[in-house]
């Protein structure tokens, strides 16, 4: 009781540099925390102040209207990052936390489609649906059984499992040492614990064959400041395609901000393609738009360029796979 939450929409922002109503939610950050659940997941929080319940009606209308962007998908991504958080217990640092915060946050800035994995969904299948997988520092208590998941990993898909750090499976599960011996992983790429971000990215792309860089462009020539994330339709459900969502976080901070969006030109969104996977169209739809639009787009060997003129504040682009 007592206790009003507040939405910061762009990490890295100075609270003590700043007024509380400088941080506080506007209206166009209210719906942008409804584009972030239809993007990324989760849930949402909105300040009733800001007309909450009309925007309720209309996100929710959305979603009925287009449930099939939203049913019977599975995330797309190529890269996985190994995002332990029992790791805390053993050391009781946030030495692993910390890592992974700091990999997803440079990921996301440069537009590359990954996923977390979790101990709870951690099996050799799993693992093996990536093209790529970051152990970032600080993973030291593992099983038995989940250090054998990465030497197979590992030993099947050379070159393809990054370690940082020297301290990987430092420990068994009960956090007891466990012998330098007994804890390599033969076929992965053991990296330096204080490797650079763009070092770091480089040896992502050679490992998964994709680019890091340039994902994301605009006019303007800078990085935009968008979000992207990607799932893929279960053929038998709704049949074989991508929904690519994009997100704009270049809005206004403050509760007395009334601009409207400051939308994103000439959007090129790069995004991997599943092997032998052929586009046939591709639509976007948005409940800031009335009509569903359709998307330019090109094909450069395995990856897909869609071309969106201008991106208020969210999209979600249904891709299309031409038929087996």
């Amino acid at each position: 009781r007592g206790m009003r939450l507040g939405l910061l929409p762009r990490p890295g922002t100075d609270a003590s540099a700043v007024t509380r109503a400088a941080l506080d939610q506007n209206a166009l950050t209210a719906e942008l925390s409804l584009a972030e659940a239809a993007a990324f997941g989760g849930g949402y929080k909105l300040d009733l102040r800001w007309d909450g319940a009309r925007l309720i009606r209309t996100w929710r209308a959305f979603f009925a209207e287009h449930a099939g962007l939203f049913r019977d998908t599975d995330i797309w991504a190529p890269i996985g990052v190994i995002a332990f958080g029992e790791q805390f217990f053993c050391g009781l640092d946030k030495a692993h936390q910390e890592a992974v915060r700091d990999l997803s946050n440079a990921l996301l800035e440069r537009g590359v489609l990954f996923d977390l994995v979790h101990e709870d969904n951690l099996s050799l299948a799993h693992l093996q649906k990536f093209r790529a997988i970051i152990v970032p520092r600080g993973v030291r208590s593992l099983s038995a059984a989940q250090l054998e998941i990465f030497r197979r990993c590992a030993a099947a898909r050379r070159g393809s499992v990054l370690i940082i750090g020297d301290d990987f499976a430092s420990f068994d599960e009960r956090c007891r040492p466990r012998p330098a011996a007994r804890r390599g992983v033969a076929a992965a790429q053991s990296l330096a614990r204080d490797i650079g971000t763009d070092a770091l990215l480089e040896k992502i792309t050679q490992a998964s064959g994709l680019p890091t860089a340039g994902l994301l462009a605009a006019k303007g020539g800078r990085p935009p400041a968008v979000g992207i994330n990607a799932f893929r339709a279960s053929a038998s459900g709704n049949g074989d395609a991508l929904m690519v969502h994009l997100v704009n976080y270049d809005v206004p901070l403050g509760a007395d901000r009334n601009e409207p969006p400051r939308p994103v030109r000439d959007l090129v969104a790069t995004v991997p393609l599943p092997p032998g996977w052929h586009p046939a169209s591709a639509v976007a739809f948005s409940p800031c738009t009335a009509e569903d639009l359709r998307v330019e787009y090109d094909v450069h060997g395995d990856e897909l360029r869609l071309r969106i003129p201008a991106l208020a504040l969210y999209q979600v682009v249904r891709v299309s796979a031409q038929p087996h």
